[in-house]
């Protein structure tokens, strides 16, 4: 999880926070810069033990994720109801269901 604000108390609360291995903001001081400044992604690839160009980053806004997953060399996967495509790089689905089913059939 890379978030430009913390998110640690937002997982708990829904109940979602052991199924992340890392949980990385902004304003974590080894960070220190909001999105899309892709140091964030960089440092989580790097905690989780791959390569940037390992990873597949999930987001929602495309002129902040899908820009810092393409500066930091990550691939990418906007979840938008309008269903764009960003770039060759990144794709846009409509849900995490259709994402599901692109990832493992």
């Amino acid at each position: 999880m890379v978030s430009d604000y913390p998110a640690g108390a937002k997982l708990e609360s829904i109940g979602l926070r052991d199924i992340f291995d890392v949980t990385i903001c902004a304003q974590d001081p080894d960070v220190g810069l909001f999105k899309p400044d892709p140091r964030g992604l960089i440092i989580a690839a790097g905690r989780l033990g791959v390569a940037p160009s390992e990873a597949l980053y999930v987001g929602d806004r495309p002129e902040v994720d899908a820009v810092a997953a393409e500066r930091a060399e990550m691939a990418c996967a906007i979840i938008s109801r309008k269903g764009q495509a960003v770039n060759q790089r990144h794709i846009c689905v409509r849900s995490f269901a259709d994402l599901q089913r692109i990832l493992f059939g």
